[in-house]
């Protein structure tokens, strides 16, 4: 498991012709060949951009790329998603990685891990809960096959 990135970790300098993200740890800053950082250049921009836009941009789904971002491979980038309702998913990057100021951009990643973090907690307690039905399940539909080959002999 990676760790989260380090408050005094070496910055670096994110760009495209258009964007510039400054200040961001260096390890948090996608390869340039990655679909992770083209979906990081189309939301430095600091604007919202709907799914159908990231999509065309990466040329495929975004789960991926923004599974890649938000967790500890990239170092915890705040993505939100600002869908109401059932419409289509809106991303748009936490405003504090694009000012530039380290304090800011640590503060946005450490809010990101805790949400991360907390959704991974529930998924966790969720499927333990789930552990002793499917158990009990598992066991009663081998018991299920057995008799049957029994009845076939």
């Amino acid at each position: 498991m990676k760790k989260s990135l380090e408050p005094n970790a070496a910055v670096g300098t994110i760009s495209d012709s258009n964007f510039i993200l400054q200040g961001i740890p260096t390890e948090a800053i996608p390869s340039p060949s990655t679909k992770a950082r083209r979906l990081l250049l189309l939301l430095s921009d600091g604007l919202p951009h709907n799914k159908i836009e990231c999509m065309l941009a990466l040329g495929n789904d975004t789960r991926g790329p923004l599974q890649s971002l938000t967790g500890a491979n990239y170092g915890f980038w705040l993505i939100h998603n600002l869908t109401k309702g059932s419409g289509s998913a809106v991303y748009q990057l936490d405003y504090r990685h694009l000012t530039g100021i380290p304090a800011d951009d640590s503060s946005a990643r450490i809010d990101a891990e805790v949400r991360y973090r907390e959704r991974s907690n529930k998924i966790a307690q969720r499927e333990s809960e789930r552990l002793a039905r499917a158990s009990i399940e598992f066991h009663y539909a081998i018991q299920k096959r057995l008799e049957a080959e029994r009845i076939d002999k």
